[in-house]
């Protein structure tokens, strides 16, 4: 390994040592979007005493606007769909319609885009309690039917409260 590669090497693990805190979803999210590059859009470094949760969660704001403003909505926005789950992450239930509306009911991994496509729905069958009969997802291949997890999704969203210590959100049993 040359010099150059060995610095690089140490660069991307003290960066991703210091966004673990942030969890792994988020992590997938930063990795798929090149975070650690100064030459990526997607390029995330905060300051040493910037809040990194605040900071990223506008990152994620700012991302999913670009990619909207940029978006053709006649058809699936993985970049919509993956800043949107970002959001998720951040209790923002409302991004869950969103990913459906540019996610395809299937994916598998594949050279060019590696698990990248599969991570909206990675996140928003972890985040949401969603029913492993309409969908699941793994970073090797993912299957939702979409119609009904926009069913299942409109029948539940009052009853969603988000649980902040797991970063996810429950069906509140209380409304039952």
């Amino acid at each position: 390994m040359s010099k150059v590669e060995s610095e690089f090497n140490h660069e991307i693990t003290i960066y991703l040592e210091r966004m673990r805190v942030l969890g792994n979803l988020r992590l997938l999210i930063l990795k798929c979007i090149n975070a650690i590059s100064p030459k990526s859009p997607g390029y995330f470094n905060p300051g040493a005493k910037v809040d990194l949760f605040d900071a990223c969660r506008r990152h994620f704001e700012i991302m999913y606007e670009q990619a909207t403003a940029q978006a053709n909505f006649s058809e699936a926005d993985l970049a919509v769909a993956i800043f949107a789950a970002g959001l998720l992450t951040y209790s923002r239930l409302e991004m869950a319609e969103i990913i459906l509306r540019n996610i395809k009911s299937k994916y598998e991994t594949d050279h060019g885009c590696g698990y990248c496509n599969l991570v909206p729905m990675l996140i928003f069958s972890t985040v949401l309690p969603l029913p492993k009969e309409i969908g699941y997802c793994s970073l090797t291949e993912g299957r939702i039917d979409l119609e009904a997890a926009k069913s299942w999704l409109c029948t539940n969203k009052a009853l969603f409260r988000w649980d902040a210590e797991t970063e996810r959100f429950l069906l509140d049993e209380r409304n039952f």
